[in-house]
């Protein structure tokens, strides 16, 4: 393990909370405007191509009576997209919504436009969050005499051919890349409400807020920021509503881009990864204003034969869906554990893993996130497909953020050797054939020849316990809500010594450590007891020491009304073993 202090070039920092935002390259006149970003930090709806186009054609629909689909894309950000657009119509155009307008969720994890569920009386075909780069579907559809629109964010070609209206923040001059498709759709709500003269697009920016924290939107853009922030301020979605309330003890009252990320858009996840299509849509429900609230047959065990609102059991059924999930990845990770061993994957500067047997598509993206996670490279886990006798290797890519490139889809891209890499800079699809897989493993030997892709941890402090440690761990755990996607939250590197009395393992495997001549501890979820006893090897007796460097996060420890400093403990280090100290 090593670390290195992260330094920059700017005046020296107000405060430690300042520090951490300067060193994640947001400049100092913007610190304040980070902080409490105001709507100033927005930009015109209008500024985005093919917006107005857009709107006037699902207007035009639906005052000439005819049906519209939309398609709802697999994922958080697909889902909010979706219940935003659908929403607002609904309140402008109630009845219109109600007999006019379908929407179909996929039954596996897949996106884009699901042709097969578009019948020959729908006119118009809305996707939100997806199909930028279905020209060929796009053009079947107008065939057809089906329009198409498109409010999308992710990385396409332009195609001059394309039928479709394509509402697309990626293309054009419009200066934030950083809003995902359920931006994208509200900036559409916005041009709406003034085509209508309504002004109800902003009360849908809980799901603004959510979305684009599940789709890992990067903060440092102050519109991003801005939307985040204010839609957080009061959730009036039902589902978005229900589960804060049923994991009220985990969010304590702090609903912010850390807490979102971990308690709520996780289960939205796993749903749309893992559930059924009768699950899936009862969630997707469950984000309607006008379908939340209705009653529904209970699924509860043993409440046969009685009622229940759609979004209680919406709520209950992502609990259950997030279980079975847990359960399904853990029998999977131990098969790709194998093939890494078998394969010697680890010597690759990618972690480049080849499964024969066919694994469960909707669980490859989660599994490539935790591969990469543990072996601290980026990863490819590809599936071996066979069409028509011709053999494919297919899967998910995850970058390592920590490395050498910042956008892996771009690099596997510009190496000519894959299919396809898709999606998001770190997050993407990506095929081979076999040969171009192999060709490619060379190339990036080549490339990356010299190269370590070693752990280094860069922290934002180095503490050796001077009178202002305790006061700013305090300081910084008491600014979540300003960490998220490219604001990272702040590390902390600590040196202590450390003796027998001074380790306890609490609870479920909890190690604690306390530091000496301080108020502050140091906790490790998950450790164990087997990990433990190795530590305890090293202190023989009550006079032994060890010196440990540890890397952690600043936590604030409440208990009987007292708040003392904690420091999560995300890695350490025995960097010295004494005998004997006095």
């Amino acid at each position: 393990m090593k670390y290195t202090l992260i330094k920059t070039d700017n005046k020296p920092a107000q405060s430690v909370v300042e520090q951490v935002l300067l060193n994640r390259g947001i400049v100092p006149e913007n610190i304040e405007r980070y902080i409490n970003p105001t709507w100033n930090e927005t930009f015109p709806a209008s500024w985005l191509d093919n917006i107005s186009g857009a709107a006037k054609e699902v207007i035009k629909t639906l005052l000439k009576g005819q049906k519209i689909y939309v398609q709802i894309d697999s994922d958080c950000d697909g889902y909010t997209s979706a219940a935003v657009l659908l929403n607002y119509l609904h309140r402008v155009f109630p009845s219109s919504v109600e007999n006019l307008i379908s929407y179909g969720v996929h039954d596996k994890k897949h996106h884009g436009i699901n042709i097969n569920n578009i019948a020959d009386d729908i006119k118009l075909v809305i996707v939100p969050d997806a199909s930028s780069n279905e020209v060929e579907l796009h053009k079947q559809l107008a065939e057809r005499g089906i329009a198409v629109v498109v409010l999308d964010h992710h990385h396409a070609p332009i195609d001059d051919t394309d039928p479709a209206i394509i509402v697309n923040n990626q293309m054009g001059g419009y200066p934030n890349k950083m809003l995902s498709g359920v931006g994208i759709v509200y900036k559409f709500c916005q041009i709406m409400d003034g085509f209508l003269h309504v002004t109800y697009a902003n009360d849908y920016l809980d799901l603004v807020a959510l979305g684009m924290i599940a789709d890992m939107m990067d903060l440092r853009e102050l519109e991003t920021r801005y939307y985040i922030v204010k839609g957080l301020e009061e959730i009036r979605n039902p589902f978005f509503k229900a589960m804060v309330e049923k994991n009220e003890f985990k969010i304590k009252n702090e609903l912010n881009p850390f807490t979102v990320s971990w308690y709520v858009a996780p289960f939205i996840n796993a749903m749309t990864r893992s559930g059924t299509l009768e699950e899936k849509t009862i969630l997707f429900q469950s984000m309607l204003e006008y379908e939340a609230y209705k009653l529904v047959p209970s699924t509860k065990r043993g409440c046969s034969g009685q009622e229940e609102l759609v979004v209680t059991q919406a709520v209950r059924v992502c609990g259950n869906v997030k279980n079975r999930q847990e359960k399904e990845k853990e029998a999977t990770m131990a098969m790709i554990y194998s093939a890494i061993e078998e394969q010697e994957a680890e010597k690759l500067p990618i972690l480049i893993v080849q499964i024969e047997k066919s694994l469960d598509n909707n669980l490859n993206g989660l599994m490539a996130n935790q591969i990469m996670a543990e072996y601290q490279k980026p990863v490819l886990i590809l599936t071996k497909r066979v069409k028509d006798d011709v053999i494919t290797w297919e899967g998910s890519g995850r970058g390592y953020e920590i490395s050498s490139t910042n956008d892996w889809r771009a690099f596997i891209e510009a190496s000519g050797y894959c299919m396809y890499a898709e999606g998001h800079p770190n997050a993407f699809g990506v095929g081979f054939t076999p040969e171009n897989l192999e060709k490619f493993k060379i190339y990036i030997q080549d490339i990356f020849d010299g190269i370590s892709f070693e752990k280094i941890y860069s922290v934002d402090f180095d503490w050796n316990r001077d009178d202002d440690f305790e006061t700013a761990i305090l300081q910084i755990a008491q600014s979540k809500g300003l960490w998220g996607q490219g604001v990272s939250e702040p590390l902390i590197a600590i040196s202590t010594p450390v003796t027998r009395d001074r380790l306890a393992l609490m609870g479920k495997g909890t190690l604690k450590i306390a530091i000496p001549d301080s108020k502050t501890t140091c906790i490790k979820f998950g450790f164990g007891e087997e990990k433990f006893e190795q530590l305890l090897r090293l202190l023989p007796n009550k006079d032994s020491m060890i010196n440990m460097t540890i890397i952690g996060f600043c936590r604030k420890n409440e208990w009987n009304g007292n708040v003392t400093p904690q420091i999560e403990i995300k890695d350490y280090m025995v960097t010295k073993a004494v005998s004997w100290y006095f």
